[in-house]
């Protein structure tokens, strides 16, 4: 007994299911690709994200370098300028600084003397000086315990090398001051090469 098969399914019926299973697997294949694609591109977008975030940290270092050297440039220039006005006023005293014209005075100071007023004056022409960009005059005025300690007081001033010369310009007794105290008036001529000179 032999056996036959007959296929009963028409041939464009099976040509149909084969374009319908082709198509479904073309169908699959591109969700797949479209899958990938859409995967890769999320990777590549928070990559680039970072990217742009590292790019922006960058950026925002730079502006803030630029500010601080900005900053440190007017800074610079505002040293520069005070400098300049240092010597500037340096140069009127005559070349001497605030700091050594009060040690001259702190180095001579004994308990019997109070000062009134102290006043520097630039050395000029009409004072007769040689060295008129080196030297000044400090007027002192105050009032002394006796005539002992300002005598003390002023050879204490004579005795300091910044001290060209110390005069008495006036001295006399002040009732103002307390009983038995000189008040008195001194001007010190000031040399600076002649204290470079000591040092």
């Amino acid at each position: 007994m032999s056996e036959e098969t007959f296929n009963l399914i028409p041939p464009a019926y099976q040509r149909q299911r084969r374009l319908i299973l082709d198509a479904r697997l073309f169908g699959l294949a591109a969700v797949a690709l479209l899958l990938i694609a859409s995967l890769w591109w999320v990777r590549l977008d928070i990559h680039l994200g970072q990217n742009e975030d590292a790019v922006a940290e960058i950026v925002s270092q730079l502006r803030a370098r630029q500010a601080q050297e900005l900053d440190l440039q007017t800074l610079q220039n505002v040293a520069v300028h005070l400098e300049q006005r240092l010597q500037t006023l340096d140069a009127l005293r005559g070349g001497f600084s605030a700091q050594q014209l009060l040690r001259v005075i702190d180095s001579a100071l004994n308990p019997g003397i109070r000062f009134n007023s102290l006043r520097f004056e630039r050395a000029s022409v009409d004072d007769g000086q040689a060295d008129v960009l080196t030297g000044g005059l400090m007027r002192v005025n105050g009032d002394a315990e006796n005539h002992v300690a300002l005598g003390d007081f002023l050879a204490a001033l004579q005795a300091d090398p910044w001290v060209r010369r110390a005069e008495l310009q006036r001295s006399g007794s002040n009732a103002r001051s307390g009983a038995g105290r000189v008040s008195f008036e001194v001007v010190l001529r000031l040399d600076a090469t002649r204290a470079r000179g000591s040092l």
